[in-house]
């Protein structure tokens, strides 16, 4: 079964990306008079802000993922577990909340027709 790797640091690059953001919040702050105070992110903040995604794979397989295109368990049938965990990585940036919703509302349209069916 393949293991999430997770590594939550900042390598130059995206040290750099996250000091550029907040020049440029802080330009656009200036210019619209608002007093802000901009402290420098350390280390804690950004593992406590990262996303997990990964931990309960999608796939077409019981050896390589946890659940199947319908979020069902591969295991246990009458489990679905509909979250970021079922991505196979993040690709970063912001949280994909609509690409959850979007697979929420396709498991329980599986659910619906399953339970209709007499199946679960």
């Amino acid at each position: 079964m393949p293991l999430a790797r997770l590594h939550l640091h900042l390598d130059g690059e995206a040290a750099r990306r996250r000091d550029f953001m907040a020049k440029m919040i802080a330009e656009v702050l200036s210019a619209l008079n608002v007093e802000a105070i901009i402290e420098r992110l350390g280390s804690y903040d950004t593992i406590a802000a990262s996303h997990v995604f990964g931990t309960c794979r999608m796939g077409a397989k019981a050896g390589d993922s946890v659940v199947d295109r319908n979020c069902r368990s591969h295991r246990w049938r009458n489990l679905f577990i509909v979250d970021a965990s079922v991505f196979p990585s993040s690709g970063g940036g912001e949280a994909p909340s609509l690409t959850i919703e979007a697979l929420g509302l396709r498991a329980a349209d599986f659910v619906a027709d399953s339970l209709a069916r007499r199946e679960l």
